[in-house]
């Protein structure tokens, strides 16, 4: 017998109230492991203190030029 069919078997047998306990806590479970909405990850991100913490160098205004300057070999 699977996992899954464990733990129906024994809500099954519980009293409705019981059984309305058990999904409230499984749902918590599921929200506390869901991953976090894409919108919230970038925008904690940009809410980092570290962000934008280089914006204001000038050998970095244009990236690519400094991507390029950077993996040049003379």
């Amino acid at each position: 017998m699977s996992v899954t069919e464990m733990v129906l078997e024994t809500i099954q047998a519980l009293p409705a109230e019981q059984q309305q306990q058990v999904l409230e806590y499984a749902q918590a479970l599921q929200k506390n492991h869901m991953p976090e909405p894409t919108e919230q990850r970038a925008n904690s991100f940009l809410n980092h203190p570290a962000f934008g913490m280089w914006k204001d160098r000038d050998d970095m205004k244009d990236v690519k030029e400094w991507r390029q300057q950077l993996w040049r070999k003379d």
